[in-house]
């Protein structure tokens, strides 16, 4: 689950030190930094996900015109 948006808050509410000012109740001003924190870092961790996808040339999207010129295609017997 750490690669949700709630597996980061509660990873992220682990690392608070104890007392009543790091209180990351629901609702809390605290839990909503967390929260927000926890977004852009499960959009991080999704975003590396996909990036491994892109590593292979059979599953590639965005990285297709890097492979093409690794592999020196267009080739000029096509």
């Amino acid at each position: 689950m750490a690669g949700t948006v709630e597996g980061y808050i509660e990873l992220l509410a682990a690392l608070l030190p104890p007392g009543v000012a790091w209180r990351s109740e629901e609702g809390s001003s605290m839990n909503d930094l967390l929260g927000a924190m926890a977004e852009e870092l499960a959009r991080v961790d999704a975003r590396a996900d996909y990036l491994h996808d892109e590593a292979d040339p059979r599953t590639t999207v965005e990285l297709l015109a890097d492979w093409e010129r690794v592999a020196g295609l267009p080739d000029v017997c096509l």
